[in-house]
């Protein structure tokens, strides 16, 4: 994900992954992230954000409109925002959604959405770079 968002930067001699893993670890290193789950090898397969940190973390990311999050239905949302992450039903996420210049977009539920709802979505998100559906039932 944070390549598709342009955030690891190339260096001499490694690749791209290889960057990102030395910043995820340099992230568990400073207590930042929590590894919950270890594979046979030491890779990490799961990770957490303590509580403290994801509220310092989503105050800075509002603050700095460097996205919205949107949990309620009926949000609406600036269009400055270049990320765009929506939790529970497909109804919270806003119409406007084509009119914004969305390069990120974060759906995270545990329903379904018809394959209908889905097209016109990625439709409407003519600039989307990276696009997650994790737990998307389609």
């Amino acid at each position: 994900m944070w390549i598709a968002e342009g955030f690891v930067q190339k260096a001499i001699g490694k690749t791209e992954e290889e960057v990102g893993n030395r910043y995820f670890k340099q992230l568990m290193y400073r207590s930042m992230i929590q590894a919950i789950t270890l594979h046979a090898r030491d890779v990490v397969k799961a990770c957490k954000v303590h509580n403290l940190m994801r509220e310092v973390a989503t105050q800075m990311f509002k603050e700095e409109k460097f996205g919205a999050i949107l949990v309620d239905r009926g949000e609406e949302i600036e269009d400055r925002h270049r990320r765009l992450s929506v939790y529970n039903n497909a109804e919270n996420i806003p119409t406007n959604v084509g009119k914004l210049n969305i390069r990120s977009f974060h759906r995270f539920s545990a329903t379904e959405v018809s394959c209908s709802a889905l097209r016109k979505l990625l439709a409407e998100l003519r600039l989307v770079r990276m696009l997650n559906l994790q737990g998307v039932h389609i």
